[in-house]
């Protein structure tokens, strides 16, 4: 995945080289269509840059919420409220979820998490259920993933 991205930076700054020597060259020559061409090659590989780059926020914010299954503790999330995240991924939204965590012989903490939420878990979270399962991670207990398979009765 990182070589993909890499490939995707370069090949964008290599669209921003060349709409920065077109504008810079028509400026010199002073050609309106080389310009127009220079400033429209540079906007795409900004809009680009900027998509990929909330791509990769969104990514890493989810990623941030999944737990190695080899440092995981069970536990109990009990969803306190949750906010919309303002992106799609397939379909589904990405909210951030405000939890309160309880794992066995522990007090328990409040912590936020990211999830993608298919239209089948936001129905049960708005028919009323509020609790599942989870995994939390023993050496970061704020960094808890969701059960959304499990929930507790």
């Amino acid at each position: 995945m990182i070589v993909f991205n890499v490939l995707i930076y370069a090949a964008l700054l290599g669209v921003l080289a060349m709409g920065l020597s077109n504008l810079v060259g028509g400026i010199r020559r002073r050609k309106a269509g080389d310009i127009a061409g220079g400033v429209f090659f540079v906007l795409v590989a900004v809009g680009f840059g900027w998509a990929m780059s909330f791509v990769v926020v969104q990514q890493h914010q989810i990623a941030a919420s999944q737990v190695d299954r080899a440092d995981a503790v069970r536990c109990t999330a009990t969803i306190l409220g949750q906010q919309d995240a303002h992106s799609r991924i397939n379909g589904a939204e990405l909210y951030r979820f405000h939890l309160r965590v309880r794992i066995g012989g522990k007090a328990p903490y409040e912590t936020d998490s990211m999830a993608v939420e298919s239209p089948y878990t936001g129905g049960e979270l708005g028919a009323g259920r509020t609790e599942y399962a989870c995994w939390a991670d023993r050496h970061d207990p704020d960094r808890v993933e969701i059960r959304w398979a499990d929930p507790v009765p």
